[in-house]
């Protein structure tokens, strides 16, 4: 029901059209919030915390991945370069897996170019390879 029909049946006969817009529009913009809130709930639980990798006991596990697997990519053997870190990837991903995201044995080192070119679907352990 629009406002014309709502002021049309006398339910707001003692308003103004302009009052019943605004009322109209403020209802159907509590639902949306109300809409956008609950999407956001249900979105919340499935994103892993962003500063996940900044936690003292990622740093230490990632430390002692680079010390055990060395200091070149474990699947093209590139060493790093200024502006071409390697990274510390999660075998299993974290965000399927995140009861393995501090596991040693779920951890391997590749270069930016392979690790960026792998996804959440790519469980490829390159230190068997």
């Amino acid at each position: 029901m629009n406002w014309k029909q709502i002021a049309r049946n006398g339910l707001f006969a003692d308003k103004s059209p302009d009052q019943v817009k605004s009322s109209a529009w403020r209802q159907k913009q509590d639902q949306r919030e109300k809409a956008k809130a609950a999407r956001r709930a249900r979105a919340a639980p499935s994103k892993p915390p962003k500063s996940f990798y900044r936690t003292e006991a990622w740093l230490k596990v990632r430390y002692q991945a680079l010390k055990l697997h060395g200091g070149a990519c474990q699947c093209c053997g590139a060493r790093p370069t200024k502006g071409h870190p390697l990274h510390v990837d999660h075998i299993k991903p974290r965000s399927r897996f995140p009861q393995l995201a501090l596991s040693l044995a779920n951890l391997q080192v590749l270069c930016e170019p392979c690790n960026m070119g792998k996804s959440n679907r790519d469980d490829t352990d390159w230190r068997s390879l």
